[in-house]
């Protein structure tokens, strides 16, 4: 309920995603989250929480590239049970420990 009144409490889509961003962490701990746009083949980063704004300012994928890059070129959900122990190359993986899972919807 929280999050659908942050949602419609404005016409500025980033304050009211930053919102719901913030009240997923308070509830569900969670650390670090994004909210990402797909452009043709580009996906970029539009709401971040737990990320600095360079790492939000770094957040542009090709589709298919990496797992934030992979959900929209599937055009369906991807569930990471723990990054620690994904079959990904190096490159792709989640870069901190303390993220335990990860959820990528299109």
């Amino acid at each position: 309920m929280k999050s659908a009144k942050l949602l419609g409490s404005s016409l500025n889509l980033r304050q009211n995603l930053a919102g719901s961003c913030a009240l997923l962490a308070e509830y569900l701990d969670m650390k670090r989250g994004t909210v990402s746009l797909r452009s043709d083949n580009e996906v970029s980063i539009l709401v971040a929480h737990g990320m600095s704004e360079e790492e939000v300012k770094r957040g542009r994928y090709r589709l298919g590239e990496g797992i934030i890059g992979a959900s929209p070129k599937l055009g369906a959900p991807i569930v990471i049970p723990t990054s620690a122990t994904t079959a990904l190359p190096e490159q792709d993986r989640c870069p901190r420990d303390d993220q335990e899972r990860e959820h990528r919807v299109p």
